[in-house]
This record gives C-alpha cells, structure tokens and sequence, in this order.
C-alpha cells in the first residue's frame, strides 16, 4: 500500500480495504460491499499481470449481460491453477482448484469483474472460492478467454520476466 498510496501520482484514487486476517477472496469481496454501492465493479488480484490492460475484457463484461465475469486463459500447466469448465456459449459450468486431472487447460487468471447483484450469492466462509459460489448458484457466469501473455508472479520462474513486462 506504500508504494501506491492513494493513487494521485496516476491521476486515479485507489482505496484499500485490508482483512482483519488471510479469509480468501469471497471474504474479502464481502467486505467491500458496502464500498461498491451497487455499482459494478472489478477484483484484480495482485500477483498478475495483463499486458493488454482490462479495457477489452470491461467492453465485454458490459455487452455479455452476465453478472460475473472471470477471465481465463490457456495454459500447458492447469494443474498448477484453477481451471474452469466452459460450454461452447462461453458460460462457466464448474470450476476446480488445481486438479490432478484437469478438465480443461483454461486457467482462472486473477481478473474478475461482478455487478453487485452476485453478493446474496457469495459463500463469505474462510476458504470458500467466490466463482464456485455463484456458479454453483446458478448465476449467469461468462468468461473472456485472453490469449496473450498472462503471468502468475507469484511463481518465482515468472518473477525476473514479470518485472521486465513492467520496466
């Protein structure tokens, strides 16, 4: 949060909204309702980085009509993330945590983008996952499938190129 403050240097204004403790996403996106104010909006966790920005994957989540939209991408690894099942209209039908036997090599990026009406159907419990909670809630979920270069920088391989993307 140091380093960002609160945003002015960019001409934006960013506020933070810290968890008392590490209680996952759902949590955390429980905790920011109030702050949504029905108002559509984005969760972009910190360790990825889109080198095609969000503007493309924002003009979609509006024309979709979904409610949710996660975007994913190809990977040769979708053990090592979360995967979605998609149907061939682009819906998300189910998701696993990095299964030993993935379903589908379309990984769960990191970016997110919701109207506010999925909150009723978030499972805010420690440990829950917020796409498998409105999925499993029947919530109209789509999905935006980039296929340019998305990396992970928490894996310490992605970490010297992740930084270069950024220079």
């Amino acid at each position: 949060m140091d380093s960002v403050g609160d945003g002015s240097k960019w001409d934006v204004k960013i506020t933070f909204i810290e968890q008392d403790a590490p209680r996952g996403i759902a949590h955390a996106i429980g905790i920011a309702e109030d702050f949504v104010n029905g108002d559509d909006f984005v969760v972009h966790l910190g360790d990825n980085i889109f080198r095609e920005g969000m503007k493309k994957h924002l003009e979609y989540f509006k024309e979709s009509g979904a409610h949710a939209c996660l975007v994913l991408a190809e990977s040769v690894t979708p053990e090592k993330f979360g995967i979605a099942i998609v149907n061939k209209d682009g819906e998300i039908m189910e998701v696993e945590e990095k299964p030993m036997e993935p379903k589908s090599n379309l990984v769960i990026t990191g970016l997110y983008l919701f109207k506010p009406s999925i909150f009723p159907f978030i499972n805010f419990a420690a440990e829950a996952h917020v796409d498998r909670s409105i999925i499993e809630a029947g919530v109209f979920v789509k999905t935006d499938v980039i296929g340019t270069y998305t990396l992970l920088i928490s894996d310490l391989i992605n970490t010297r190129r992740s930084l270069s993307l950024c220079l």
